[in-house]
C-alpha cells in the first residue's frame, strides 16, 4: 500500500485533511487505504491527497468506518503515529468513546448533529 490513514479527526499533521467526513464523537475511525500505484501515478496521487483531502478519490482506494482496526504483518511495519515513528508487527487502533474531553463551539462541524 502507498498510504494508510486511520483518523478520528479530520486533519493530520500540518493541517492536511485526510478524513473530511470524520466526527470526533461518533465512535468510529475513518480508514482510507490507497494501494501502491505505478511509479508514474504516485506523485500525482499523493499531491491530490494532500491538497484535496480524500483517499477515496482514487479508483482502487478502500475506505471504511470502523470502531477498531488491527494490522498484522510478517515483518515490522513502520508507522507515523501522530508525528511519532513506531514500528511493530501487530498494530491495533481503536476508539475509546468519551475518553477525550474537549471544549468546542456549539456549531462545530466535527461533532454529530443532535
Amino acid at each position: 500500500m502507498l498510504v494508510l490513514a486511520i483518523a478520528n479527526g479530520r486533519q493530520a499533521g500540518g493541517g492536511h485533511v485526510l478524513a473530511p467526513e470524520a466526527l470526533l464523537d461518533d465512535g468510529l475511525l475513518e480508514i482510507g487505504i490507497l494501494p501502491d500505484l505505478p511509479p508514474g501515478e504516485r506523485a500525482s496521487a499523493l499531491h491530490r491527497l494532500l491538497h484535496e483531502g480524500k483517499v477515496s478519490l482514487w479508483r482502487r482506494s478502500i475506505t471504511a468506518r470502523l470502531p477498531w482496526v488491527e494490522l498484522t504483518a510478517d515483518e515490522p511495519v513502520r508507522v507515523n503515529l501522530d508525528g511519532e515513528p513506531i514500528s511493530a508487527q501487530t498494530l491495533r487502533f481503536e476508539i475509546l468513546p468519551g475518553a477525550l474531553e474537549a471544549c468546542l463551539p456549539e456549531q462545530t462541524p466535527v461533532l454529530r448533529k443532535v
